[in-house]
This record gives structure tokens, sequence and C-alpha cells, in this order.
């Protein structure tokens, strides 16, 4: 089941009650994440979204061509972005939450690194807003980042993570 929802409206308008409605979509989908487009088409220059995840989905890590930027700005739960060297090493965790967290609630990427996202709570949201047009083939996976279908090699790779000193802090 794909849980991608576009908008054919003028405006857009959500309340947290219509974004909360994502969460069951996303727990049942395939790849346990949910979206609803605020753009109207993949070919549109700027892509936003709302995404909703649950705990257990899988971001295989990945990286975007070049002049790709992405941002996140948090609405509800907490997640970790890990960004990665060439070679798979970890080199920065980016802990972000909802206002209540303290944690950092805006991110923006502005280069071509490996990244992969984990959520932290049952559920997490937020506003994703990226380069567009968005064209699968953009996006570029290392030979090191198991596939969605490697439950073992998943395993492996959250263990590292969990277990691994970070090199150095964002700021």
């Amino acid at each position: 089941m794909t849980a991608i929802f576009f908008s054919k409206q003028n405006i857009i308008d959500l309340s947290l009650a219509s974004i909360a409605k994502l969460k069951p979509l996303a727990q049942k989908a395939a790849f346990r994440r949910a979206r609803y487009c605020l753009h109207r088409s993949h070919s549109d220059s700027v892509q936003e979204m709302i995404i909703a995840m649950h705990m257990s989905t899988y971001v295989r890590p990945h990286r975007h061509g070049t002049n790709i930027s992405e941002s996140f700005h948090m609405i509800e739960g907490e997640l970790d972005i890990i960004l990665f060297r060439e070679n798979g090493d970890i080199d920065q965790r980016v802990e972000m939450g909802d206002l209540q967290s303290g944690k950092s609630i805006i991110y923006r990427m502005n280069c071509n690194i490996w990244h992969m996202v984990i959520p932290k709570t049952k559920y997490v949201i937020f506003h994703e807003t990226t380069t567009g047009p968005f064209e699968p083939i953009n996006a570029d996976f290392p030979e090191w980042a198991p596939l969605e279908t490697d439950t073992v090699g998943i395993s492996k790779l959250f263990k590292y993570i969990n277990n691994h000193k970070i090199l150095k802090d964002l700021v």
C-alpha cells in the first residue's frame, strides 16, 4: 500500500487533527510511512511534504544529486538524522524533536552526503521541503547500506549506530 497523497487545492491548510490521520496510514503502509504532498506533482521545482513515520520504518542511507537541498521542521515526536562519511563511518548525529523535546526543531542539508532518518518515538511527523523535481534516480545508495529486505543487515547497521561514538558535533 502506497500512502502518498497529493493536494490539488490552491490553498492548503492542515490542522494537527488532519495531520494525525497520517499515523494509522503510516503504520499500515509497506514502508511504515505516509506523506501528504503540499506540491501538485513530482515535477514541481519545490517539493513540500508532511511526513509521518512509524518507529519501525527503515530509511536506507542515501544521498541526493548535486544542487539538492532538504530541510525538516519537526511537528511531533523525535528522530535522529545520521550523517555518514564515504566509507560508512558515522560523522554526525542530528537529534530532532518537537517543541517540548528541547532538541533541534529545524534541520537543513545543502550538500551531497550519505544520510538516513531514524524515528525515535512511536510516530514522528515532520514537514520536509526539498528541491524538485522528484526523480528517483537522483537518490544514490552506498554499497554498505542494507536493502530494505535485508533484516540481518539492518539489525547490524542499527547496532553499529547505537554503539558508535559520533566523531564531531553538528555546530
